[in-house]
């Protein structure tokens, strides 16, 4: 008779360093959002967020030119940068332009800045899920606009990726 064997150790899980998701609500715009996460720490995050895209305003047929850039930091109050609940701020820079025969050329920018709460999911494979929400500041001006325009507005990030 053999002697038992010991028992084998939980495979621990390796540190992440990284997470890259996307936003599907973007797509509905249609544009596209990317946003890279970087581990500073077990506790602590920042991500670098870009969009490109194009809508088109309601009574026209010309389609404007969007993006924005960005940028996150965020700590992990319960848990960690792998799944845990996160407090964080999101600056953005948005840029918006269209030149057209109907439509005379708009250009407009804003910056909005605002803190969120959010939760963050990873799977073993890697796959990850995340949700943000709160509010944010948004200040706006253009061309041909009468003044500045700014005002608070809900924030909601829903993003789907990866982690590794």
């Amino acid at each position: 008779m053999l002697p038992p064997m010991p028992p084998v150790a939980a495979e621990q899980e390796k540190p992440l360093h990284a997470s890259i998701t996307f936003s599907p609500i973007h797509l509905f715009l249609p544009a596209a959002e990317l946003a890279v996460e970087v581990a500073l720490g077990p506790k602590l995050g920042v991500a670098v967020i870009g969009a490109i895209g194009s809508v088109t305003p309601a009574l026209s047929d010309q389609s404007v030119t969007v993006y924005e850039a960005g940028i996150s930091p965020r700590y992990y109050v319960i848990g960690d940068f792998r799944q845990g609940v996160e407090l964080g701020v999101e600056a953005l820079y948005a840029h918006a332009s269209a030149e057209g025969q109907l439509m005379t050329t708009l250009k407009a920018e804003g910056l909005a800045v605002g803190p969120y709460v959010g939760y963050k999911w990873v799977h073993s494979s890697g796959f990850t899920l995340e949700a943000q929400a709160g509010a944010s500041y948004f200040a706006m001006r253009g061309d041909g606009v009468d003044e500045d325009d700014s005002r608070f507005a809900f924030l909601l990030n829903l993003q789907v990726g990866w982690s590794f």
